[in-house]
């Protein structure tokens, strides 16, 4: 009816129905419901399934087995971003450097002569990890404050015992069920007590890990690599007891900062831990029925990878998909 008053009134050309047309076309494509992307269960078989990994790889295992899946046996990684700056990550890389060399070389007489010998290493090597000068001055802001902890931690390191590894490579072997799986890891600094016990430390510019997180196995890095240095599986260091291993927080510590390790018997019941729920996910994913999944655990589903994309998590968590729990391994 309204159409024909409007024709009557020579008012019908001026109405546009295309908007009313696109419409009908758009539903013939559209989907009647939409589905929530499926979590990525991925069951390779077991002999595409990593035969070595680090400790790091082990923790990243835990928390994040799609990560491992897609790194070790799809073999992809994450290109850096283009024109990417100098960031938190890179501040790692440096610092390891400006350690591994200050380390390496006969303490220096007053504090304030290590202080400045740590600040040239740094300003030596800053140049090579794509900091520039006009970016350098923010860095050694905070970088100073670190400089003046370190150089009194080390001497108080270097008058209990002496540096064998420094930033070295380590490994041993595993028989799990009659298959040999290699366990490495790089350590940043191992140091030979006075007393034959040695002691791992690993320096963080970032947070380090919680004491429940070591606790728990979550973060088995440096237990796991004293069960390597037991193993006797760093060359430079012959097979000696664990006495301890601790996380060093360089950049940006707190005046209270907690210390993040263990000692002792402490440390020796980690390890033990530690080596336990190493050989139990190793066994639970040599089982080819056990899949793969993305970031499995709650506590964990705050934390982000390299992977997330591929695994669709932004389109599941988006559309409230609840993620498999993947096992208690």
């Amino acid at each position: 009816r309204l159409k024909n008053i409007l024709k009557g009134a020579g008012l019908l050309d001026r109405i546009d129905e295309s908007t009313r047309v696109d419409a009908l076309a758009a539903q013939l494509d559209a989907p009647r419901s939409v589905k929530a992307a499926d979590a990525p269960h991925p069951a390779p078989p077991v002999a595409a399934r990593p035969d070595a990994l680090s400790v790091t790889q082990i923790g990243t295992l835990l928390r994040d087995p799609y990560a491992i899946y897609a790194s070790k046996i799809l073999k992809l990684r994450k290109l850096d971003p283009l024109g990417a700056g100098f960031d938190q990550r890179y501040l790692g890389i440096l610092f390891h450097k400006v350690l591994e060399d200050y380390v390496d070389e006969p303490l220096a007489g007053s504090n304030d002569e290590r202080i400045t010998r740590l600040a040239g290493l740094f300003e030596r090597h800053a140049r090579d990890h794509g900091l520039d000068v006009a970016h350098e001055r923010f860095w050694r802001a905070r970088a100073d404050e670190a400089f003046r902890f370190l150089a009194e931690w080390d001497v108080a390191r270097r008058s209990v015992g002496e540096s064998i590894v420094i930033e070295g490579e380590g490994r041993t072997s595993i028989d799990i069920d009659g298959a040999i799986f290699t366990l490495t890891a790089r350590a940043d600094r191992i140091d030979r007590l006075k007393n034959g016990g040695a002691y791992i430390i690993d320096y963080k510019t970032g947070a380090a890990p919680s004491l429940d997180q070591i606790k728990t196995n979550f973060s088995p890095q440096l237990p796991l690599t004293g069960l390597i240095v037991e193993a006797g599986g760093f060359e430079k260091l012959s097979e000696a007891p664990v006495a301890g291993f601790e996380y060093v927080r360089v950049i940006s510590r707190k005046p209270d900062e907690k210390f993040a390790g263990a000692e002792g018997d402490d440390a020796m019941a980690h390890i033990d831990k530690a080596q336990e729920g190493l050989i139990r996910i190793l066994r639970h994913f040599a089982d080819v029925t056990q899949s793969y999944p993305s970031q499995p655990r709650p506590q964990f589903t705050n934390d982000y990878g390299d992977y997330d994309h591929l695994a669709r998590r932004k389109e599941r968590n988006a559309q409230g998909a609840s993620e498999s729990a993947g096992g208690d391994e």
